[in-house]
């Protein structure tokens, strides 16, 4: 700026010069009254006249130049405001007030969130960024939050929690493309019915598709779109800030400079020199800076050279990119790949440590395998420098009639001397330590007989010593209670009866109350209807085997039956079951240290369940047909 300006004061300086010496030389000039022409003679023609005349206007030329040249850096920094169109302005976050054609009142709008008295950040486009400096400026924050108000829904609401069946607003490409698309602007200007110039506040809106800019270009022949001048650009899966952009109607390409993004389905946003849109479902981005924390809040970065998303994969890549935290870089990789939805995808995990005296410096690496739309597996290798290497994981499996899950843990030899008070010997020092895990949910249908069905259920745990989880427990370790059952059961079930087979057992680490384990528990129950054309008759019984077993005190076998008969009545609202059973339980002991070892019991049981049912219609109750129901209820039972 300021060459420009010595420039032009020395262009000032030199015009004075020249004027004071072509006055000298003859000139005379006069101010016509009310007019602000100036008649101008040579001294030649009016010589001899009114010299005297001519020396008086010279001073007043003399004075003129100094008081030009200290107003003119004045004039130079007002007018740079006044080139701004008014869509400009009016597109800036925050309040922005204009005046009305007459100039007696304004015109104010809001533009993205209420600064509430906040000064508009002005920006810098001489401002060159540095490493030390925050990722995104303060404008562009501001940017930001304008834009997150502008979506549809807020991604970072609920930031602890996604909803799980969030809404999808993805249009499909076929319907954006066969859209028509309206344009609006203050003024347009067409050239031979081919190209369109739109200038001020241009709105354009093809489905879900919105753009506003200061200026665009619409070319009918080549189906393009050139905006340019605050360009914002939003779509149900993504929305834009830039400086220009151009796309292309056809295949829905597009290219945008110095841009700002965000995409509400993945929670982030960014900023990029160049994007790239090659399609509804490719984007690549150049000079990048993303993050998904919410605007405002940027604790940490990533930068990247390049950044390449496809939605039709769920994968994204970055090429030369390095984590920024706290505005500090503490991460770089030359190449990094990572899902960008819920779609699963190989890859390494957050990693863990820990520094504990029982174990040292705890180190894990959790490896994420994608083996299968319907297997994968977590390896989990955990390096402990006090104890040695442990090898870790997790099986999934899923298929068309079982889901369950294999895990395990395995310290191959453990290297510590002292135990947890550090005083007395490990006494598991030098040997493997470890547990394991088997849940499994399986359905059949066997069709042996109609309505039949077979489940198989699994839950086993294995564990090595007593102290495992109070000394080898992580944040990958799910801590067990102090018992932990573990049981296989097995069932066929038809419409009338079910038959069931379980076996049970608990591995306890308080072995001051050991429970009783179950080998086995059998169940047979049977329910079937008898119809009549006067009434129906409900035959059932309930019937179960167990047998107890510990390793210390009694232990025994238990049988317990129970037929019932129930007849059902209904009359009018009124319903009625009266029921009758008998309950015979035996008990056959062990080990119990006295001469009686048979127990048994026979108990009838009566019952009777009454309930009405009383309901009234209210037919149009403020525009509602209303059904008013009360169902009080009365149950009797008697066991002697």
């Amino acid at each position: 700026m300021f060459p420009r300006l010595f420039v032009v004061l020395c262009l000032l300086f030199y015009g004075a010069s020249a004027l004071s010496q072509e006055a000298t030389a003859g000139w005379n000039c006069q101010q016509k009254k009310g007019s602000q022409e100036w008649l101008c003679v040579t001294g030649q023609e009016l010589k001899g006249k009114h010299l005297t005349e001519a020396k008086k206007i010279s001073p007043a030329i003399t004075e003129l130049v100094p008081a030009t040249v200290t107003r003119l850096p004045t004039v130079l920094q007002e007018s740079t405001p006044v080139k701004l169109p008014p869509g400009t302005i009016a597109k800036r976050p925050g309040w922005t007030c204009l005046p009305e054609d007459e100039g007696e009142t304004w015109d104010c709008s809001l533009m993205g969130r209420d600064p509430q008295g906040g000064g508009r950040v002005i920006v810098d486009d001489d401002f060159k960024s540095s490493v030390l400096e925050p990722a995104f400026a303060v404008a562009q924050e501001d940017i930001f939050k304008m834009m997150q108000g502008d979506l549809k829904y807020d991604p970072w609401k609920n930031c602890e929690r996604l909803p799980v069946n969030r809404q999808d607003f993805a249009v499909n490409e076929p319907f954006r493309l066969s859209s028509p698309m309206v344009i609006e602007s203050d003024s347009a200007e067409s050239f031979d019915n081919e190209v369109t110039t739109f200038v001020g506040n241009v709105e354009m809106v093809r489905a879900d598709q919105r753009t506003l800019s200061d200026k665009a270009s619409l070319d009918k022949v080549s189906n393009t779109i050139d905006a340019q001048g605050n360009v914002y650009y939003r779509a149900d899966d993504i929305s834009f800030y830039s400086d220009t952009s151009f796309m292309k109607l056809a295949t829905d390409e597009s290219r945008l400079r110095k841009a700002l993004f965000i995409a509400p389905g993945s929670r982030t946003r960014g900023t990029a020199d160049v994007v790239y849109r090659e399609s509804e479902f490719l984007t690549r981005y150049k000079n990048v800076a993303y993050t998904t924390c919410k605007p405002g809040n940027q604790d940490w970065v990533v930068h990247a050279q390049r950044v390449k998303l496809n939605k039709q994969t769920g994968k994204g890549a970055a090429k030369h990119a390095w984590l920024e935290f706290k505005g500090v870089p503490v991460f770089y990789t030359p190449y990094f790949a990572f899902p960008i939805d819920d779609r699963r995808v190989s890859g390494f995990l957050n990693a863990a440590w820990d520094n504990t005296e029982k174990n040292g410096l705890d180190f894990t690496v959790p490896y994420y395998w994608n083996i299968a739309p319907n297997y994968d597996a977590v390896l989990r290798p955990r390096y402990m420098t006090e104890r040695g290497l442990m090898l870790a994981g997790d099986f999934r499996y899923l298929t068309a009639s079982s889901k369950g899950e294999f895990s395990g843990e395995l310290l191959i030899s453990d290297n510590k001397a002292t135990a947890l008070d550090e005083v007395t010997s490990n006494p598991h020092k030098d040997k493997q330590r470890g547990n394991f895990k088997w849940r499994n949910n399986s359905r059949w249908k066997p069709d042996l007989i109609e309505g039949d069905s077979l489940a198989f259920d699994v839950d086993l745990i294995y564990l090595s010593d007593d102290d495992y989880y109070d000394e080898l427990a992580n944040s990958f370790t799910v801590t067990q209670s102090t018992q932990m059952r573990s049981f296989s059961q097995l069932q066929y079930q038809t419409d009338e009866w079910l038959l069931s087979g379980l076996v049970e057992h608990y591995r306890t680490l308080d072995h001051s109350d050991k429970p009783y384990t179950r080998l086995p528990k059998i169940d047979f129950v049977v329910n079937k209807t008898l119809d009549s054309e006067s009434f129906a008759l409900d035959l059932a019984a309930e019937n179960e085997f167990v047998y107890f077993d510990k390793n210390s005190g009694d232990t025994g076998t238990r049988i317990n039956l129970k037929p019932s008969l129930a007849l059902p009545l209904q009359i009018a609202g009124l319903n009625m079951t009266p029921k009758v059973s008998v309950q015979h339980t035996q008990y056959w002991l062990d080990n119990t240290g006295n001469t009686k070892t048979e127990y048994s019991r026979t108990l009838p049981i009566v019952s009777m369940d009454t309930r009405f049912v009383l309901e009234k219609e209210y037919e149009d109750v403020l525009g509602l047909n209303l059904l008013h129901a009360i169902e009080p209820r009365a149950y009797y039972l008697y066991i002697p």
